[in-house]
């Protein structure tokens, strides 16, 4: 019964150790979203919630027409960025999200 449940789910954890292996394959952050999905986390839980993005000066969101769509994971990572610092604590929540949305 047990062997079952193991074959059951060995798809699920091989793209599990595949998603960290490439998570983890390099010490910097993989691709440009990372990057800014880090920094405005970080930028939240330093400053509280962003009504404007002063950073882009050239968009309307240098106004009072900021809307952060993708607002829940950059709560999401708040806590691993606090326990982890910005770099390792950003890759170890985009993996632990993404072994979720792989589950």
């Amino acid at each position: 019964m047990k062997a079952k449940i193991w074959l059951d789910n060995l798809p699920i954890i091989i793209l599990i150790l595949v998603f960290a292996l490439i998570q983890f394959s390099q010490p910097l952050i993989i691709g440009a979203d990372g990057f800014l999905h880090g920094r405005l986390s970080l930028f939240i839980a330093d400053n509280g919630f962003l009504k404007i993005l002063p950073q882009a000066y050239f968009s309307w969101f240098n106004t009072n027409r900021f809307s952060d769509k993708d607002f829940f994971y950059h709560l999401y990572l708040i806590p691993f960025i606090k326990l982890w610092g910005y770099m390792l604590g950003t890759k170890i929540g985009a993996f632990f999200a993404v072994s979720l949305l792989g589950i």
